[in-house]
């Protein structure tokens, strides 16, 4: 897991970003089958009845680590949002939507909140991202105004 960490938090503060490797993350972070990825590790280590078989030091580790996971996957979740063209709008916002059920699901087997990382109010350890390069031209809002339009 925290290998995952430090992968998501690298591809973040790249000077140029690889989109790909991202996107491929991201999507193998938050947008797995049930029984499958990150989250199975959480079931199988701290849901209540089986973190008591584990050290506890060892048990606030690895909720530690998911708290970090969880930060790092908001934080490639912003990254993406800043960088994706229009044509993926759908595909951020269906990852930001497996992002929150995730978060969801960890909050309940670590029995804790998690929170969310939303543009609008981040949450958790704020991060300062090195110099983040988009190949694509940025692209201004357009106005158009109707020959017919009452002014």
């Amino acid at each position: 897991m925290s290998k995952k960490v430090s992968e998501l938090n690298q591809l973040c503060t790249m000077e140029e970003v690889d989109m790909i490797r991202l996107q491929l993350k991201l999507q193998g972070s938050v947008s797995v089958k049930v029984n499958a990825g990150p989250m199975a590790y959480a079931r199988a280590f701290l849901e209540e009845t089986k973190a008591k078989k584990y050290p506890d030091n060892q048990v606030k580790l690895l909720k530690e680590i998911f708290r970090q996971f969880a930060d790092a996957c908001g934080q490639a979740l912003d990254v993406n949002e800043r960088l994706i063209k229009e044509d993926q709008l759908e595909y951020q916002e269906e990852l930001r939507s497996h992002y929150k059920d995730m978060l969801s699901e960890l909050s309940v087997i670590m029995n804790e909140q998690i929170m969310c990382r939303d543009e609008s109010s981040k949450c958790g350890v704020e991060r300062t991202f090195s110099r983040i390069l988009s190949k694509r031209t940025p692209v201004l809002p357009t106005v158009s105004i109707s020959a017919s339009a009452d002014v």
